[in-house]
């Protein structure tokens, strides 16, 4: 896992959460580890997911969301089922 600075994903979502609707904001990284190790030597960023330059690594990218994804609801669809 790596902790990154907060961020501001999109100017409608924090409007949600002020309206009291339950939520979650899941960011998942999809970095190639060796161009990341790459970049954080060189001291730079690699291109975002509104970059024209974005290549995430996504075969497990995909498949660590889709799980995560599916843990998270599984977890709430048994919790309100009681």
């Amino acid at each position: 896992m790596i902790a990154t600075e907060p961020i501001a994903p999109s100017e409608d979502y924090s409007a949600f959460i002020a309206a009291g609707i339950p939520s979650l904001y899941l960011s998942l990284g999809g970095a190639d580890p060796q161009k990341y190790a790459d970049a954080k030597d060189a001291g730079t960023l690699l291109p975002s997911n509104h970059s024209p330059f974005f290549t995430p690594d996504v075969e497990p990218a995909l498949r660590t969301g889709i799980a995560t994804e599916v843990a998270v609801l599984r977890n709430l669809l048994n919790s309100t089922a009681k």
